[in-house]
């Protein structure tokens, strides 16, 4: 699965479960979500002082938790939780881009 279609995906989840005219449906495109390459999903590395790691990405304003990164930073896990269900996300970096 792609980080394009995962992210279309949660933002369609949570528009279907928020009141009507809560989200602008515009920005729900797939050409609105960048190509990630990198480590950290492009992201900047930790520091020192926390703070959301991938907004928009994986902190979307769901219940987001349980992150996890394999030690060569090529795979990243996290689960989202929607009412009673959870689903574990799964991302692969592929010579440099994550899908």
């Amino acid at each position: 699965m792609s980080i394009r279609k995962l992210v279309v995906g949660l933002y369609l989840l949570s528009a279907a479960c928020s009141p009507p005219g809560a989200h602008d449906t515009a920005q729900a495109t797939p050409a609105a979500v960048p190509e990630l390459r990198g480590p950290y999903l492009g992201q900047e590395p930790p520091g020192l002082e926390p703070r959301l790691f991938a907004p928009g990405i994986v902190s979307t304003g769901l219940a987001t938790r349980d992150l996890a990164m394999t030690p060569d930073g090529d795979e990243l896990y996290f689960s989202v939780t929607l009412g009673d269900r959870t689903m574990i996300m799964v991302a692969h970096q592929v010579n440099g881009v994550w899908t």
